[in-house]
Protein backbone atom coordinates (compact mmCIF):
# COMPACT_ATOMS: atom_id res chain seq x y z
CA UNK A 1 0.00 0.00 0.00
CA UNK A 2 2.57 2.62 -1.34
CA UNK A 3 1.09 4.58 -4.09
CA UNK A 4 -2.23 6.38 -4.54
CA UNK A 5 -4.09 5.34 -6.94
CA UNK A 6 -6.87 7.52 -8.81
CA UNK A 7 -9.89 6.90 -10.89
CA UNK A 8 -9.44 8.02 -14.61
CA UNK A 9 -12.87 8.88 -15.38
CA UNK A 10 -13.33 11.69 -13.52
CA UNK A 11 -13.53 15.16 -14.21
CA UNK A 12 -9.59 15.51 -14.29
CA UNK A 13 -7.11 12.45 -14.97
CA UNK A 14 -3.52 11.96 -14.63
CA UNK A 15 -2.61 9.95 -17.41
CA UNK A 16 0.54 7.42 -16.69
CA UNK A 17 2.79 9.34 -19.09
CA UNK A 18 1.70 12.72 -19.95
CA UNK A 19 3.33 14.89 -22.50
CA UNK A 20 4.62 17.96 -20.88
CA UNK A 21 3.92 19.38 -24.16
CA UNK A 22 0.50 18.33 -24.57
CA UNK A 23 -2.65 19.76 -25.52
CA UNK A 24 -4.84 22.40 -23.55
CA UNK A 25 -8.10 21.08 -23.48
CA UNK A 26 -10.61 23.54 -23.34
CA UNK A 27 -13.06 21.54 -21.04
CA UNK A 28 -16.38 23.45 -19.44
CA UNK A 29 -16.44 22.81 -15.87
CA UNK A 30 -18.11 24.00 -13.32
CA UNK A 31 -15.88 25.95 -11.33
CA UNK A 32 -17.33 26.27 -8.26
CA UNK A 33 -17.47 22.17 -8.25
CA UNK A 34 -14.30 21.37 -9.68
CA UNK A 35 -13.25 17.64 -8.51
CA UNK A 36 -10.65 14.66 -8.19
CA UNK A 37 -10.94 11.72 -6.18
CA UNK A 38 -7.48 9.79 -5.16
CA UNK A 39 -6.70 6.95 -2.84
CA UNK A 40 -4.91 7.37 0.36
CA UNK A 41 -2.04 4.65 1.48
CA UNK A 42 -1.23 3.59 5.05
CA UNK A 43 2.54 3.59 5.96
CA UNK A 44 3.09 1.57 8.78
CA UNK A 45 6.02 2.74 11.55
CA UNK A 46 6.60 1.31 14.70
CA UNK A 47 4.97 4.59 16.18
CA UNK A 48 1.58 3.68 14.46
CA UNK A 49 1.46 -0.18 16.25
CA UNK A 50 -0.79 -0.38 19.15
CA UNK A 51 0.30 -4.09 19.60
CA UNK A 52 1.12 -6.12 17.08
CA UNK A 53 -0.19 -9.52 19.57
CA UNK A 54 -0.68 -9.71 23.15
CA UNK A 55 1.56 -10.37 24.86
CA UNK A 56 1.30 -11.73 28.58
CA UNK A 57 2.89 -8.41 29.93
CA UNK A 58 0.03 -6.59 27.85
CA UNK A 59 -0.87 -3.36 28.88
CA UNK A 60 -4.89 -3.77 27.98
CA UNK A 61 -7.21 -3.52 30.08
CA UNK A 62 -9.55 -6.05 29.75
CA UNK A 63 -13.35 -7.74 30.79
CA UNK A 64 -14.36 -11.19 30.27
CA UNK A 65 -11.13 -11.16 28.29
CA UNK A 66 -8.26 -13.68 28.91
CA UNK A 67 -4.49 -13.13 27.61
CA UNK A 68 -3.34 -16.08 25.93
CA UNK A 69 -1.08 -17.29 23.07
CA UNK A 70 -0.68 -13.85 22.01
CA UNK A 71 -4.49 -13.76 21.75
CA UNK A 72 -6.85 -11.71 23.46
CA UNK A 73 -9.62 -14.37 23.65
CA UNK A 74 -13.10 -13.76 25.60
CA UNK A 75 -13.55 -16.72 27.44
CA UNK A 76 -17.28 -16.56 29.16
CA UNK A 77 -19.09 -19.53 27.42
CA UNK A 78 -22.60 -18.59 29.19
CA UNK A 79 -22.52 -15.08 28.77
CA UNK A 80 -26.59 -14.30 28.69
CA UNK A 81 -27.89 -11.77 26.27
CA UNK A 82 -26.59 -8.27 26.11
CA UNK A 83 -23.42 -9.46 28.00
CA UNK A 84 -20.44 -7.94 26.47
CA UNK A 85 -16.78 -7.81 27.22
CA UNK A 86 -14.28 -5.34 26.20
CA UNK A 87 -10.57 -4.46 26.01
CA UNK A 88 -9.13 -0.93 26.97
CA UNK A 89 -6.02 0.81 26.55
CA UNK A 90 -4.67 4.50 27.38
CA UNK A 91 -1.87 6.59 26.50
CA UNK A 92 -2.03 6.12 22.75
CA UNK A 93 -0.55 9.56 20.89
CA UNK A 94 -2.83 11.11 17.84
CA UNK A 95 -1.70 14.11 16.13
CA UNK A 96 -3.76 16.81 15.57
CA UNK A 97 -5.45 17.04 11.86
CA UNK A 98 -4.31 13.63 11.06
CA UNK A 99 -6.41 10.83 9.34
CA UNK A 100 -6.46 7.65 11.01
CA UNK A 101 -7.47 3.73 10.46
CA UNK A 102 -8.23 1.60 13.17
CA UNK A 103 -7.82 -2.00 12.02
CA UNK A 104 -8.58 -4.78 14.62
CA UNK A 105 -8.13 -8.61 13.17
CA UNK A 106 -9.93 -11.50 15.14
CA UNK A 107 -11.15 -15.03 14.41
CA UNK A 108 -14.72 -16.25 15.15
CA UNK A 109 -15.10 -19.58 15.31
CA UNK A 110 -18.78 -19.78 16.00
CA UNK A 111 -22.26 -19.16 13.89
CA UNK A 112 -22.80 -15.94 15.68
CA UNK A 113 -22.33 -12.58 14.24
CA UNK A 114 -22.58 -9.53 17.19
CA UNK A 115 -21.91 -6.38 17.17
CA UNK A 116 -18.92 -4.40 18.55
CA UNK A 117 -18.38 -1.17 19.48
CA UNK A 118 -15.22 1.01 18.75
CA UNK A 119 -14.46 4.41 21.33
CA UNK A 120 -11.88 6.90 21.67
CA UNK A 121 -11.83 9.15 24.72
CA UNK A 122 -9.50 12.14 25.31
CA UNK A 123 -7.54 12.93 28.63
CA UNK A 124 -9.99 14.65 30.07
CA UNK A 125 -12.72 11.59 29.61
CA UNK A 126 -14.08 13.26 26.82
CA UNK A 127 -15.39 10.96 24.69
CA UNK A 128 -14.69 12.57 21.14
CA UNK A 129 -15.36 9.08 18.41
CA UNK A 130 -17.65 5.74 18.76
CA UNK A 131 -18.63 3.37 15.69
CA UNK A 132 -20.41 0.56 15.83
CA UNK A 133 -18.71 -3.02 13.88
CA UNK A 134 -20.02 -5.97 13.20
CA UNK A 135 -17.80 -9.18 14.02
CA UNK A 136 -18.70 -11.95 11.24
CA UNK A 137 -19.10 -15.34 12.18
CA UNK A 138 -16.96 -18.75 10.67
CA UNK A 139 -13.25 -16.51 10.41
CA UNK A 140 -10.21 -16.47 10.29
CA UNK A 141 -7.89 -13.46 10.37
CA UNK A 142 -10.85 -11.28 9.53
CA UNK A 143 -10.64 -7.50 9.73
CA UNK A 144 -12.53 -5.01 10.54
CA UNK A 145 -11.55 -0.91 10.13
CA UNK A 146 -13.09 2.14 11.44
CA UNK A 147 -11.72 5.94 10.03
CA UNK A 148 -10.95 8.86 12.70
CA UNK A 149 -10.54 12.18 11.32
CA UNK A 150 -8.61 13.66 15.17
CA UNK A 151 -9.83 17.48 15.11
CA UNK A 152 -8.55 17.27 19.10
CA UNK A 153 -5.37 18.68 19.92
CA UNK A 154 -1.81 16.31 19.90
CA UNK A 155 -2.15 14.34 22.64
CA UNK A 156 -3.05 11.08 24.47
CA UNK A 157 -6.37 9.12 23.70
CA UNK A 158 -7.48 6.32 25.24
CA UNK A 159 -9.31 3.36 23.14
CA UNK A 160 -12.01 0.73 24.14
CA UNK A 161 -13.09 -2.34 21.74
CA UNK A 162 -16.32 -3.79 23.21
CA UNK A 163 -18.16 -7.16 22.25
CA UNK A 164 -22.22 -7.22 22.79
CA UNK A 165 -22.72 -11.21 23.06
CA UNK A 166 -26.27 -12.42 21.69
CA UNK A 167 -25.19 -16.12 22.70
CA UNK A 168 -22.41 -18.05 23.07
CA UNK A 169 -19.31 -16.91 21.28
CA UNK A 170 -16.85 -18.36 23.20
CA UNK A 171 -14.51 -18.97 19.83
CA UNK A 172 -14.08 -15.55 19.65
CA UNK A 173 -10.74 -13.88 19.94
CA UNK A 174 -8.79 -10.73 18.93
CA UNK A 175 -5.62 -11.02 17.42
CA UNK A 176 -4.28 -7.63 17.11
CA UNK A 177 -5.36 -4.01 16.61
CA UNK A 178 -3.12 -1.51 15.03
CA UNK A 179 -3.57 2.27 14.49
CA UNK A 180 -2.33 3.80 11.35
CA UNK A 181 -1.58 7.16 10.12
CA UNK A 182 -3.98 7.47 6.75
CA UNK A 183 -1.98 9.76 4.20
CA UNK A 184 -2.89 11.59 1.31
CA UNK A 185 -0.97 13.65 -0.90
CA UNK A 186 0.77 17.49 -1.24
CA UNK A 187 -2.02 19.08 -4.07
CA UNK A 188 -0.20 21.51 -6.55
CA UNK A 189 -1.38 24.01 -9.05
CA UNK A 190 0.26 23.76 -11.95
CA UNK A 191 0.72 27.20 -14.28
CA UNK A 192 3.15 28.09 -16.70
CA UNK A 193 5.73 25.12 -15.13
CA UNK A 194 5.47 26.65 -11.85
CA UNK A 195 4.03 24.51 -8.79
CA UNK A 196 2.10 26.39 -6.16
CA UNK A 197 0.81 24.46 -3.46
CA UNK A 198 -3.02 23.90 -2.95
CA UNK A 199 -3.57 21.63 -0.66
CA UNK A 200 -1.19 20.15 2.20
CA UNK A 201 -1.95 16.74 3.68
CA UNK A 202 -1.46 17.99 6.79
CA UNK A 203 -5.11 20.15 6.19
CA UNK A 204 -7.29 17.50 5.48
CA UNK A 205 -9.76 19.21 8.08
CA UNK A 206 -9.37 22.43 5.73
CA UNK A 207 -9.67 20.42 2.52
CA UNK A 208 -13.19 18.96 4.18
CA UNK A 209 -14.47 22.17 5.62
CA UNK A 210 -13.62 23.61 2.08
CA UNK A 211 -15.85 20.48 0.80
CA UNK A 212 -13.35 17.62 0.23
CA UNK A 213 -15.65 13.99 1.28
CA UNK A 214 -13.68 11.31 3.27
CA UNK A 215 -14.72 7.80 2.83
CA UNK A 216 -12.53 4.86 4.19
CA UNK A 217 -8.98 5.43 1.73
CA UNK A 218 -10.30 7.73 -0.35
CA UNK A 219 -10.64 11.18 -0.19
CA UNK A 220 -12.67 13.83 -3.03
CA UNK A 221 -11.05 16.95 -2.88
CA UNK A 222 -12.44 20.04 -4.25
CA UNK A 223 -9.88 22.67 -5.08
CA UNK A 224 -11.53 25.33 -5.98
CA UNK A 225 -11.19 27.28 -2.62
CA UNK A 226 -7.36 26.77 -2.70
CA UNK A 227 -7.28 27.66 -7.01
CA UNK A 228 -9.05 31.18 -6.32
CA UNK A 229 -6.42 31.82 -2.84
CA UNK A 230 -3.65 30.52 -5.35
CA UNK A 231 -4.45 32.35 -8.39
CA UNK A 232 -6.60 35.46 -7.67
CA UNK A 233 -6.38 37.66 -10.99
CA UNK A 234 -6.07 34.74 -13.40
CA UNK A 235 -8.59 33.57 -15.25
CA UNK A 236 -9.56 29.79 -15.99
CA UNK A 237 -10.95 31.10 -19.27
CA UNK A 238 -8.32 32.06 -21.04
CA UNK A 239 -5.40 30.26 -18.31
CA UNK A 240 -4.16 26.84 -18.79
CA UNK A 241 -3.34 24.87 -15.76
CA UNK A 242 -2.51 21.30 -14.55
CA UNK A 243 -2.58 19.57 -11.29
CA UNK A 244 0.24 17.99 -9.66
CA UNK A 245 -0.27 15.40 -6.63
CA UNK A 246 2.67 13.55 -4.93
CA UNK A 247 2.18 10.28 -2.90
CA UNK A 248 4.45 9.73 0.15
CA UNK A 249 6.68 7.25 -1.17
CA UNK A 250 7.26 3.43 -0.90
CA UNK A 251 8.12 2.25 2.69
CA UNK A 252 11.47 1.17 1.21
CA UNK A 253 12.99 3.64 -0.51
CA UNK A 254 10.40 6.82 0.68
CA UNK A 255 10.34 8.05 -3.11
CA UNK A 256 7.99 10.23 -3.59
CA UNK A 257 5.82 8.96 -7.18
CA UNK A 258 4.14 12.51 -8.83
CA UNK A 259 1.47 12.24 -10.60
CA UNK A 260 0.35 15.10 -13.26
CA UNK A 261 -3.14 15.62 -14.81
CA UNK A 262 -3.81 17.40 -18.66
CA UNK A 263 -3.82 20.92 -19.13
CA UNK A 264 -6.84 22.20 -19.14
CA UNK A 265 -9.51 25.19 -19.21
CA UNK A 266 -12.38 25.57 -16.76
CA UNK A 267 -14.85 28.03 -17.78
CA UNK A 268 -18.03 29.11 -15.34
CA UNK A 269 -21.00 27.33 -16.70
CA UNK A 270 -23.63 29.53 -15.17
CA UNK A 271 -21.94 32.85 -16.43
CA UNK A 272 -20.90 31.84 -19.62
CA UNK A 273 -23.05 33.15 -23.12
CA UNK A 274 -25.73 30.20 -23.78
CA UNK A 275 -25.08 30.23 -27.44
CA UNK A 276 -21.29 29.38 -27.03
CA UNK A 277 -22.91 26.35 -24.72
CA UNK A 278 -25.30 25.60 -28.11
CA UNK A 279 -21.87 23.47 -29.79
CA UNK A 280 -21.14 21.27 -26.30
CA UNK A 281 -22.26 18.23 -25.30
CA UNK A 282 -22.97 17.99 -21.70
CA UNK A 283 -21.95 15.12 -20.19
CA UNK A 284 -23.15 13.74 -17.02
CA UNK A 285 -21.93 10.08 -15.72
CA UNK A 286 -21.69 8.16 -11.88
CA UNK A 287 -21.94 4.61 -11.16
CA UNK A 288 -24.19 3.00 -9.11
CA UNK A 289 -21.63 0.73 -7.28
CA UNK A 290 -18.49 1.30 -5.43
CA UNK A 291 -15.59 1.00 -7.91
CA UNK A 292 -12.55 2.28 -6.33
CA UNK A 293 -10.50 1.07 -2.86
CA UNK A 294 -13.35 0.88 0.64
CA UNK A 295 -15.16 4.04 -0.40
CA UNK A 296 -18.95 3.42 -1.47
CA UNK A 297 -20.46 7.08 -1.05
CA UNK A 298 -18.76 8.55 -4.35
CA UNK A 299 -19.68 6.05 -7.35
CA UNK A 300 -22.43 5.11 -5.61
CA UNK A 301 -26.54 5.15 -5.52
CA UNK A 302 -26.92 6.63 -2.60
CA UNK A 303 -24.08 9.65 -2.10
CA UNK A 304 -22.80 9.56 -5.88
CA UNK A 305 -19.42 11.75 -7.04
CA UNK A 306 -21.64 13.06 -10.46
CA UNK A 307 -19.27 13.79 -13.05
CA UNK A 308 -20.06 16.80 -15.12
CA UNK A 309 -18.08 18.31 -18.50
CA UNK A 310 -19.01 19.93 -21.19
CA UNK A 311 -17.00 19.30 -24.71
CA UNK A 312 -17.45 20.35 -27.92
CA UNK A 313 -19.63 18.05 -30.18
CA UNK A 314 -23.25 17.18 -31.21
CA UNK A 315 -25.52 14.34 -30.60
CA UNK A 316 -27.79 13.21 -33.68
CA UNK A 317 -30.19 11.16 -34.81
CA UNK A 318 -29.28 7.59 -36.12
CA UNK A 319 -31.77 4.50 -37.64
CA UNK A 320 -33.70 2.86 -35.22
CA UNK A 321 -31.99 0.08 -33.65
CA UNK A 322 -33.72 -3.08 -34.90
CA UNK A 323 -33.72 -5.25 -31.62
CA UNK A 324 -35.66 -8.22 -32.91
CA UNK A 325 -38.21 -8.85 -35.85
CA UNK A 326 -40.76 -11.13 -36.21
CA UNK A 327 -42.51 -11.37 -39.70
CA UNK A 328 -45.03 -14.08 -41.25
CA UNK A 329 -45.58 -14.93 -44.88
CA UNK A 330 -48.72 -17.09 -45.83
CA UNK A 331 -48.84 -20.00 -48.28
CA UNK A 332 -49.95 -16.82 -50.90
CA UNK A 333 -47.16 -14.99 -50.33
CA UNK A 334 -48.43 -12.14 -48.17
CA UNK A 335 -46.19 -10.89 -45.51
CA UNK A 336 -47.26 -9.40 -42.12
CA UNK A 337 -45.31 -8.39 -39.10
CA UNK A 338 -45.89 -10.63 -36.05
CA UNK A 339 -43.34 -8.90 -33.40
CA UNK A 340 -41.08 -6.27 -33.55
CA UNK A 341 -38.68 -4.39 -30.85
CA UNK A 342 -36.95 -1.07 -31.74
CA UNK A 343 -35.28 1.21 -29.77
CA UNK A 344 -33.87 5.05 -31.09
CA UNK A 345 -30.75 4.91 -31.49
CA UNK A 346 -28.02 8.21 -30.97
CA UNK A 347 -25.08 9.39 -32.17
CA UNK A 348 -22.46 11.38 -30.77
CA UNK A 349 -19.42 12.96 -32.45
CA UNK A 350 -16.73 14.76 -29.91
CA UNK A 351 -14.52 17.48 -31.77
CA UNK A 352 -10.60 17.27 -31.63
CA UNK A 353 -9.15 16.73 -28.51
CA UNK A 354 -5.84 15.48 -26.83
CA UNK A 355 -5.45 11.77 -26.80
CA UNK A 356 -6.17 11.74 -22.85
CA UNK A 357 -9.64 13.82 -22.95
CA UNK A 358 -10.57 10.77 -25.43
CA UNK A 359 -8.94 8.20 -22.75
CA UNK A 360 -11.45 9.14 -20.64
CA UNK A 361 -14.95 9.75 -22.65
CA UNK A 362 -14.02 5.98 -24.04
CA UNK A 363 -14.69 5.27 -20.68
CA UNK A 364 -17.28 7.39 -19.34
CA UNK A 365 -20.12 5.80 -22.05
CA UNK A 366 -19.78 2.31 -19.81
CA UNK A 367 -21.06 3.49 -16.74
CA UNK A 368 -24.28 2.80 -14.92
CA UNK A 369 -25.92 6.08 -15.72
CA UNK A 370 -24.68 8.65 -18.15
CA UNK A 371 -26.81 11.72 -19.44
CA UNK A 372 -25.78 14.17 -22.25
CA UNK A 373 -27.21 17.01 -23.90
CA UNK A 374 -27.00 19.37 -26.34
CA UNK A 375 -26.31 23.03 -24.90
CA UNK A 376 -28.70 23.48 -22.24
CA UNK A 377 -31.49 20.89 -23.63
CA UNK A 378 -32.11 18.64 -21.45
CA UNK A 379 -30.08 15.71 -21.00
CA UNK A 380 -31.00 12.32 -21.93
CA UNK A 381 -30.07 8.71 -20.37
CA UNK A 382 -27.92 6.69 -22.62
CA UNK A 383 -26.96 3.14 -23.26
CA UNK A 384 -23.61 1.26 -24.39
CA UNK A 385 -24.64 -2.10 -25.64
CA UNK A 386 -22.16 -4.53 -27.46
CA UNK A 387 -22.44 -2.65 -30.63
CA UNK A 388 -21.18 1.17 -29.14
CA UNK A 389 -17.67 1.36 -30.05
CA UNK A 390 -15.96 4.25 -29.15
CA UNK A 391 -13.88 5.41 -32.46
CA UNK A 392 -11.22 7.51 -32.57
CA UNK A 393 -9.68 9.20 -35.27
CA UNK A 394 -5.90 10.74 -35.28
CA UNK A 395 -6.00 14.00 -37.28
CA UNK A 396 -1.92 13.99 -36.97
CA UNK A 397 -1.20 16.72 -35.05
CA UNK A 398 -1.80 15.87 -31.84
CA UNK A 399 -5.44 16.06 -32.04
CA UNK A 400 -7.77 13.17 -32.00
CA UNK A 401 -12.05 13.30 -33.01
CA UNK A 402 -14.14 10.47 -31.74
CA UNK A 403 -17.29 9.46 -31.75
CA UNK A 404 -19.97 6.38 -30.56
CA UNK A 405 -23.53 5.31 -31.56
CA UNK A 406 -26.07 4.70 -28.43
CA UNK A 407 -29.44 3.76 -27.65
CA UNK A 408 -31.52 6.41 -25.72
CA UNK A 409 -33.16 5.20 -22.62
CA UNK A 410 -36.99 5.29 -22.16
CA UNK A 411 -37.22 5.30 -26.53
CA UNK A 412 -37.98 1.46 -26.61
CA UNK A 413 -40.94 0.32 -28.91
CA UNK A 414 -42.64 -3.41 -29.06
CA UNK A 415 -44.90 -4.02 -31.48
CA UNK A 416 -47.09 -7.31 -31.70
CA UNK A 417 -49.94 -8.72 -33.75
CA UNK A 418 -52.98 -8.07 -31.70
CA UNK A 419 -55.74 -10.57 -33.50
CA UNK A 420 -54.20 -13.72 -34.07
CA UNK A 421 -54.83 -13.69 -37.78
CA UNK A 422 -51.53 -12.99 -39.09
CA UNK A 423 -51.97 -15.65 -41.54
CA UNK A 424 -54.83 -13.56 -43.57
CA UNK A 425 -54.47 -11.63 -46.27
CA UNK A 426 -54.94 -7.55 -45.59
CA UNK A 427 -57.88 -6.80 -47.95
Amino acid sequence: MSYITIPKTQQLYFPENIDQCNICDTVFLDKDNLSFQIQGVIKPNSNDILTPTFASDTNWGKGNFTIANGHAIFYDPTASPGYYGYLTQGGISFVQDRYYVIQITYTQVSNTAFTGIISLTSGSGVQVFTERVTFLPNTAGETVEVFYLHTWATGDMTIKIEVESASDISGFFVESVYQYVVNFVEVYGVKDGVETLLIDQLDVPTSVANGAQLCGYNILYNPTSAFATAYPSNDFKTDCYQIKIYDDGDNVTDVQKSYLSQLFKVVDTEIIDSCLLNGHLKLIWWGDCPTYGLCSSFLSGGLPQKNMMWVRGGVYKAPLDRREQIAFFSPTGVGSLIYSFTTVKRQLKIAPYSEYLHEVLERVFYFDNVYVGQGLNTAMKIVSDDASLYTIINHENGYYSGGIEVLESGKELIKSSCCGDSGNEDS
